[in-house]
């Protein structure tokens, strides 16, 4: 399977190395599931961290891809409670890999 997808990730509120290690990390596994990199379509994400209640943190992360003229082509939406400091130690490649087969199945053949 190729497809075309040009891998943008955008996070915000997201501590350490978030929107680094997010964008690496879902690259990888677009890469891996046999998606090519070099088109169009672009998928963007905005992660959101909650306060810290009882050692643990909410993470809301929505993925959306989109075609060159800007038109939504879908989106994948993901919330997880993560034990606080978890993220600091590098969660990026689950929350990535967790996304990832609901983005490549959103990509058009």
């Amino acid at each position: 399977m190729t497809n075309n997808v040009n891998v943008s990730v955008i996070s915000v509120a997201a501590p350490g190395d978030g929107e680094i290690a997010l964008t690496a990390a879902m690259k990888q596994e677009l890469v891996s599931r046999g998606v090519d990199l070099s088109g169009r379509i672009t998928v963007q994400a905005l992660v959101v961290l909650g306060q810290a209640r009882n050692g643990q943190r909410s993470l809301n992360a929505a993925w959306t891809l989109t075609d060159p003229s800007g038109k939504e082509l879908g989106s994948v939406a993901q919330y997880h409670e993560v034990p606080e400091g978890l993220l600091d130690a590098g969660v990026w490649e689950i929350l990535a890999q967790r996304a990832a087969p609901g983005i490549v199945i959103l990509i058009p053949r």
